[in-house]
């Protein structure tokens, strides 16, 4: 929350630092799955970072090595490959599971998943053993740590994050999937520096790319970079030697500021020989400030009103060459014993958590206040280091803004600031019955909630009807199960005592549409005079297909004759577009592009929105063929929850006269990628033989049970069909006409 700021910026050419040392914090060698040993891994990378930690997985370590474990190993290379003032040589290992992979530093001490394999059996162990411990690559891919459910006495050891993973020479190190994950982490309750680490896996330990860990320490020696480290003053860059400094009078990055403090003065510097395009100090609360210096120096002092008892706020840069660096945050934290964080809010309650973050068993009064309101008062008694996930009805909110405040013994330690909507009616539609017409009203529904109505769907049985104006009914299709069409008893008694507005549409199943308006007492109309009645006008039907050419596409005009000459005989237009600066059509079909600006981004984003059909092809990483980030970028923009895998689809049985020439259902795919499936989204194309590899060797394949080769998913009014390779060239379009037209025009 924000209340109350004031911004100094003042362009510099000359700035003082502290000493800044570069890291990479996370690396393997043969002692797990890497290549090499430590002692070539340190002395490798002495020529490129100030400080390297060897990492090795730690479900590798049961085998000996001469009789000595290969912890103890490490620590010897480090230790005779270190030269304070020079190079710092750190020895650790990787634990990893199904929940998420940690990097546990400067332990001969270890453990694996085949002794621990939950979160809190590994916290235990981390609590025992006190060690230092980060959070390795936080994406849904490898794991989120149980969603970074918070143990306070845990927070006390696992100091890092990464906000950046990754061994590719050009890539995403830095991207916005670990960045929302660091964000929930500090949310949660977790104090962790900021880092980015090179997860290294060949003989390339600090010199894969230029991600960088920035370690703020007095001097380069191991009691000072393991002391920073602790202290979590860090920052994780994709820029090998920027300079960037974020502070509170002595207080750095990583420091957690418990003197009574109700404004605050925050200074950041930057320099580098590129220029910082867009700057932004991010809170607990949300973005509080941006900025676009677009210079190789920047100083800025931002003064802001601490909001509550707990308030946290770091740095996000962005260069011109869109390199991005992220800062560890500064806390500002009132002396408590309990503190609350992970607030949400839903349907009128408020759901948080609240925890002792000391060794004492404790009792306090808990006060929750709407607009100074007291809501509830309740007295709360934890262990040490207990926690409770705790929920309050705040009632039926009144529209418009309310502050939610938490006193914990009258100390006013978190709030959450709550926007209550007012809407124009709340509308339920029914999708328990077989209900007819049901893609065309989840698409109206969803008009229906950008124009100011609260849209609601049934749930489990048509009865609870609580605060609805307008209940739409579709009765029920041809097809589907008799059982599943029929209106129970307990829905015919809530029908009946419903005192809003019935709307029966009709379905295609006849004898249940008389039944149903035989039992319900609602107005019969038309699904077209149902959005006549709202003013809702139908996506019109495909007349206009946009194919983009100008972002060094896969297939140009050349290679889609038959493509062409097909729309144009369905009488159909076609057109080619170098640049998506109006997109005046009704199907968008993009096939591997790249390079698009933020203006185009937001239009492909609007034209899907509004009710356009995107089609988007990707490719198999084979020469880095698949441009993997930026497409994967448009599907986030969009919202959808597939990505393009950054893989190599092969098969062996199914296939057009080669392993990378896929062949399912008839449909010819030209070395495609993978795609890792989003919840949301409806398979189109799917392999039972094809199975994928890292073609590109980057690691960055992630490996897939099932080969998913085309998907569908909705975006506002929009559809989005998502492929692994272009379908449409000249070579392959006889073959793949009928899935074209499919996907084109259904």
């Amino acid at each position: 929350m924000k209340k109350w700021i004031s911004i100094l910026a003042i362009l510099v050419t000359f700035l003082t630092f502290a000493n800044i040392y570069y890291g990479n914090l996370h690396s393997h060698t043969s002692y797990s799955d890497g290549k090499l040993y430590p002692e070539d891994a340190y002395n490798y990378a002495k020529n490129y970072v100030d400080v390297l930690a060897v990492t090795d997985h730690a479900y590798y370590f049961e085998q000996l090595i001469n009789g000595k474990t290969k912890p103890y190993l490490t620590k010897l290379a480090a230790e005779k490959a270190t030269v304070e003032g020079e190079f710092i040589a750190l020895q650790g290992f990787e634990w990893t599971s199904g929940i998420g992979h940690i990097n546990v530093y400067e332990s001969l001490q270890w453990v694996d998943r085949n002794k621990v394999s939950s979160m809190e059996g590994f916290y235990k162990w981390i609590v025992e053993h006190k060690k230092l411990g980060q959070f390795n690559h936080p994406i849904s891919v490898f794991g989120t740590f149980n969603d970074f459910e918070y143990y306070p006495q845990a927070d006390l050891y696992m100091n890092l994050i990464e906000v950046g993973n990754g061994n590719w020479s050009a890539g995403d190190v830095i991207n916005d999937e670990m960045l929302k994950n660091y964000r929930i982490a500090l949310n949660k309750g977790w104090h962790l520096g900021a880092t980015v680490g090179q997860d290294n896996h060949k003989p390339n330990w600090g010199s894969a790319n230029e991600g960088r860990t920035g370690i703020i320490a007095q001097y380069l020696s191991y009691d000072d970079i393991m002391s920073a480290l602790w202290s979590r003053h860090t920052f994780g860059t994709e820029d090998k030697d920027v300079k960037v400094s974020f502070s509170y009078g002595n207080y750095i990055m990583g420091d957690i500021v418990k003197e009574p403090v109700e404004k605050a003065t925050l200074h950041f510097e930057y320099k580098d020989y590129d220029n910082i395009d867009y700057f932004a100090l991010i809170s607990q609360s949300g973005t509080v400030v941006e900025a676009y210096p677009r210079s190789e120096s920047y100083s800025t002092d931002i003064t802001v009103e601490i909001p509550d008892g707990y308030e946290w706020y770091y740095c996000y840069i962005k260069q011109n060459d869109s390199d991005e660096i992220v800062t560890s945050p500064i806390w500002f934290q009132k002396e408590s014993s309990i503190y609350v964080n992970n607030v949400k809010y839903n349907n009128n309650v408020i759901l948080f958590d609240i925890y002792n973050v000391t060794s004492e068993n404790v009792e306090a009064e808990l006060k929750v206040v709407d607009n100074e309101h007291v809501v509830t008062t309740k007295q709360v008694s934890f262990k040490p280091y207990g926690i409770k996930f705790l929920s309050v009805n705040l009632g039926k909110l009144s529209p418009g803004d309310h502050l939610i405040k938490f006193l914990v013994n009258d100390v006013f330690i978190q709030s959450q600031e709550i926007f209550v909507k007012s809407y124009k009616k709340t509308v339920m539609i029914d999708i328990l019955h077989e209900n007819d017409h049901m893609d065309e009203l989840k698409e109206f529904g969803q008009f229906l909630s950008e124009n100011g109505y609260r849209i609601l769907y049934s749930k489990r049985m048509l009865t609870n009807l609580k605060d609805v104006d307008i209940l739409i009914i579709s009765t029920p299709k041809v097809d589907g199960f008799d059982f599943s069409k029929d209106l129970l008893a307990p829905e015919i008694k809530a029908l009946s005592e419903f005192n809003g507005e019935i709307i029966l549409i009709p379905g295609s199943d006849e004898t249940y549409f008389d039944l149903y308006k035989q039992k319900i007492n609602g107005k019969v109309i038309e699904l077209e005079a149902l959005y006549e009645m709202f003013g809702y006008t139908k996506k019109r039907s495909v007349n206009k297909i946009i194919i983009d050419i100008g972002h060094m596409n896969d297939y140009g005009t050349a290679k889609l004759t038959k493509l062409e000459d097909f729309i144009k005989s369905l009488g159909l237009e076609i057109s080619y577009a170098s640049k998506l600066e109006e997109i005046d059509g009704d199907v968008l079909i993009i096939q591997n592009g790249k390079g698009y600006t933020e203006r185009e981004l937001e239009n492909i984003v609007d034209f899907v929105k509004k009710g356009g059909k995107l089609i988007i092809t990707s490719e198999s990483d084979y020469r880095n063929g698949g441009n993997t980030k930026e497409l994967n970028y448009i599907l986030e923009k969009l919202g959808l929850g597939t990505r393009f895998n950054d893989d190599q689809v092969v098969d062996e049985v199914n296939n057009y006269g080669a392993r990378y020439k896929i062949l399912v259902n008839g449909v010819r795919l030209y070395s495609p990628c993978s795609l890792i499936v989003g919840e949301d989204a409806k398979i189109l194309l799917e392999s039972e033989t094809a199975k994928n590899e890292d073609s590109d060797g980057n690691g960055d394949a992630v490996k897939v049970d099932k080969v998913v080769l085309a998907v569908e998913e909705q975006s506002g009014l929009g559809k989005v069909i998502i492929l692994g390779k272009s379908i449409f060239s000249d070579y392959d379009f006889d073959y793949n006409k009928e899935f074209i037209s499919n996907i084109i025009l259904n």
